[in-house]
């Protein structure tokens, strides 16, 4: 399995308490230098009164929801060098120093190409057999949830079989692995939980070398 194993996307989620989604638009992040001034949308915005979605031609996205903000980046074929997902959460969490952080998510995902001869990785390698399986008219579809208590925080790992398509409409049964390190920002005061916010996200190439490690 680890043999062909991908590490696809990498993700960042802030969460605040007063965050309001409304207000970050494409000019907001430009004019505050979080987004650079040079990016450009790959698809038009979209902008409602509980949502704010920008894809990026780079491959960066940014979600911001009640509460949230998700800065996500494509790193199939990237130099770890290169990666920006956490310079930008640096940099959205120093502009908006005001807001009441709460937690950070660290987020991973990637997947492996399944054999042809295995079709169903989870069922038959990650549970045990039984009848439980052969219930119904089809294989029995399974994801499995799994969380690691770890030194620094805690990690949760969603495996999904899932089914990609190539350009050529071609489709590939896969395992997709999603991880989640989640860590709850602590602190007295505003300047020790945005210092405590800063390490989380300083961590985050040592979290997916964990989850690639696990994996």
């Amino acid at each position: 399995m680890s043999s062909n194993f991908s590490v696809q996307e990498l993700a960042i989620a802030l969460t605040a308490k007063n965050l309001n989604p409304t207000s970050l638009n494409l000019d907001f992040l430009k004019y505050s230098d979080i987004v650079p001034t040079d990016w450009e949308l790959a698809r038009p915005a979209i902008y409602s009164d509980r949502l704010v979605r920008l894809l990026f031609k780079n491959g960066v996205g940014i979600i911001a929801e009640d509460n949230r903000i998700v800065i996500e980046e494509d790193i199939s074929a990237e130099d770890l060098n290169k990666v920006e997902v956490h310079k930008l959460a640096h940099r959205f969490s120093q502009k908006l120093s005001n807001l009441d952080y709460q937690a950070v998510g660290i987020n991973p995902r990637g997947y492996s190409i399944l054999p042809t001869s295995e079709p169903n990785y989870i069922s038959n390698r990650l549970l045990d057999s039984g009848e439980w399986q052969n219930f119904g008219t089809l294989p029995v579809r399974a994801s499995v949830n799994l969380a690691y208590t770890l030194e620094r925080g805690q990690l949760n790992l969603s495996i999904n079989q899932v089914s990609l398509r190539s350009s050529e409409q071609k489709v590939t049964p896969a395992v997709l692995f999603s991880g989640n390190f989640n860590y709850s920002v602590q602190g007295e005061n505003r300047s020790d939980r945005l210092e405590d916010l800063h390490k989380s996200i300083d961590a985050w190439e040592e979290d997916l070398n964990t989850y690639i490690s696990l994996i």
